[in-house]
């Protein structure tokens, strides 16, 4: 299990000066999948790996999913709302599996 402050310094190191905050969410295939939250508009995950790579994270603490926000949920005290974030994430991925599936040429619907 990769921790969320790791992903979060990765952030912080690939897009300084912007707010970052990481979370999960179920993954059929994996069990968790990484997601990170961020102000930083052009940040990608090609960005990520590189910042991984300089202070050297393994691969695995690079979220596959970065979701802009304009800013990150707040608790009144202040800090980062894990709470919330999560429930975005898994919000995210029930809209994905909602979504209407296609079928691949030359099959029929099951």
């Amino acid at each position: 299990m990769i921790s969320l402050e790791v992903v979060e310094k990765i952030a912080a190191v690939a897009a300084p000066g912007f707010a970052h905050a990481a979370s999960s969410r179920t993954d059929a295939a994996k069990g968790e999948a990484l997601v990170l939250f961020t102000t930083a508009p052009a940040l990608s995950r090609d960005g990520l790996l590189v910042a991984a790579k300089s202070v050297g994270a393994p691969e695995l603490a690079v979220p596959r999913v970065v979701q802009r926000v304009d800013e990150i949920p707040l608790l009144g005290t202040g800090k980062t709302d894990y709470v919330r974030l999560k429930q975005i994430a898994e919000a995210a991925t029930a809209g994905a599996d909602a979504a209407p599936k296609h079928n691949v040429a030359g099959s029929s619907p099951s």
